[in-house]
Formats: C-alpha cells, structure tokens, sequence
C-alpha cells in the first residue's frame, strides 16, 4: 500500500551537463516521481552551464529517462510566446511518452530581461495576469488541435486562427500548475 506521497528531485545544470543528465538518471533509477529544474536565461557570468535553456536540457533529460515526470520549478511565461511554449511542451510531452507537468510563473529576475529584448511588466499584478491569459490559451491550444483553428482574445495573449499542433501526449492535456 503506497501512501499517495510524490517525491521529486531538484536538479542543478550549474554543476555541469553530464553531472544533471547523471542526477535525473539517477533519480528515475531510484525511483523518485519528478525531475526539476529552474527557467532562467541568465545565470552568474561564471557558471557557464547556469543559464542553459530549461526545455532544451529537460528534452535531454527526457531521452535519457525512462519514468520520472518532468517539470520546472515554474516556467517564465515570458520567455516564449504563448503559442510557441504550447508546441514546445507539446512536442517534449510526445517525446516522453506523456511524463510533462507544465509549471507556469510569473516571472521574478527583472535583469534577465534586457539583454534578450523581452518586456518586462514592472506591475506584480499584470505580471500574473499575463501567466493566468498564457496559461488559458495553452489549455485552449492544447484542447483543440489542428484541424481545427483556435483564437485567443485577452488583454496581454491573442492568438488568431491557429491550427496547432502537435496535441500532446496525456489527454486532454498535461497536468497545469
């Protein structure tokens, strides 16, 4: 008898490529339920793996694995647009046979924004607003597939007449926190 007690593991690409990629296969070895890693573009100037791309390294991670969920810590909804993050994590929950969990945040290190040219919602309550409209339209996405075309109209996210696809893997979509 299993106590319904989930317990997933923290991972640290600042510590090197090959050491995460050991990390996450020793988790899914061991028996833990998840693999977390952090969504920033920036990391310190001196830690050269730091500020790898969280969905780049976690479709890595997801090759090298074979049960562990996948998730982030929270995933900057401004980092990628709406309908992009939604085939992104589409595509990567194929590729792993259906072991996503979309994790959405607000976004927290203003300095990450600058240098890659992203607008940056000086207001905290925008700030969440925006993830509230990114996360609607990406269910919405994921819900309708193509043949069929969504549109998403919201103060801060519109998506027009999109057939997406890939659908993704878990149906009717991967789990959202």
């Amino acid at each position: 008898m299993t106590s319904g007690l989930k317990v997933g593991m923290h991972l640290h690409p600042e510590r090197g490529v090959d050491a995460v990629l050991a990390e996450a296969r020793a988790a899914d070895e061991q028996g833990y339920d998840s693999v977390w890693l952090a969504d920033h573009l920036m990391r310190e100037p001196e830690d050269p793996d730091g500020g790898l791309d969280s969905i780049v390294l976690m479709t890595a991670i997801a090759a090298q694995t074979q049960h562990v969920r996948l998730a982030w810590g929270a995933l900057n909804p401004s980092f990628r647009r709406p309908g992009i993050l939604a085939k992104m994590l589409a595509t990567l929950d194929r590729v792993s046979h259906g072991r996503v969990i979309c994790t959405i945040g607000a976004g927290s290190d203003k300095s990450e924004y600058p240098p890659y040219e992203l607008e940056w919602l000086d207001d905290h309550d925008a700030r969440i607003a925006y993830g509230r409209e990114v996360t609607l339209a990406i269910k919405q996405l994921w819900t309708h597939p193509a043949p069929e075309r969504t549109t998403f109209e919201g103060t801060y996210v519109q998506i027009r007449d999109l057939a997406f696809n890939p659908a993704p893997y878990q149906q009717p979509h991967p789990p959202i926190w």
